[in-house]
């Protein structure tokens, strides 16, 4: 975590590159309107450093800083009311995955998993207190329904991991429990 101050090299003027836990992907590019002069830099840094003791001391307002920046509309949204159960979550996240933004036949499979494998497992549940462990018992259950593996893997690995990794990006979870998975050996 911290703070860098970089020149972009299509404006000229100086930018903040943030490397924070707090955004999506860990990092945020937010370009100033001063261009790189030695007094513009030093200023810079100076912001630099007080936005790096905020990240450093967890009371870092990205709003507070970048009102208009790159991240403003997803802490905005934040603040709004965010879906509190995996139900009210998938319902928001469902508009989305649509033609074109997605193939006919996985919105069917995603509407479909859902409705018969995951919303009276997880629906009432809140949407944060999914776990590892919740995973690996939705693959053991399916599994001991009788579906095959391949059709297990569509809904646990496909339509779930995609809805999670979905309310990640859009700030209603902090961390997918899928991120905290295994990568070899936890299909056969």
């Amino acid at each position: 975590m911290g703070v860098k101050v970089k020149r972009n090299k299509k404006s000229g003027k100086l930018a903040f590159r943030i490397f924070w836990n707090g955004f999506p992907n860990g990092r945020s590019w937010e370009t100033t309107d001063l261009l790189d002069t030695p007094e513009n830099r030093e200023l810079v840094s100076a912001q630099a450093v007080l936005i790096n003791n905020e990240i450093r001391t967890g009371k870092f307002d990205y709003l507070k800083w970048f009102p208009f920046g790159n991240r403003a509309a997803f802490f905005a949204g934040r603040r709004e009311k965010t879906p509190a159960t995996v139900q009210e979550y998938f319902e928001h996240w469902i508009q989305d995955k649509k033609p074109p933004f997605v193939r006919k036949s996985h919105e069917r499979d995603y509407r479909q998993h859902y409705g018969a494998y995951l919303k009276h497992r997880f629906g009432s549940r809140g949407i944060e207190s999914l776990t590892v462990a919740d995973l690996k018992d939705l693959r053991r259950s399916l599994l001991d329904e009788g579906l095959e593996m391949k059709t297990v893997k569509n809904i646990v690995a496909g339509t779930f991991r995609a809805m999670l990794r979905d309310a990640q990006i859009d700030g209603v979870i902090k961390r997918s429990p899928f991120e905290d998975l295994p990568r070899k050996g936890w299909w056969p």
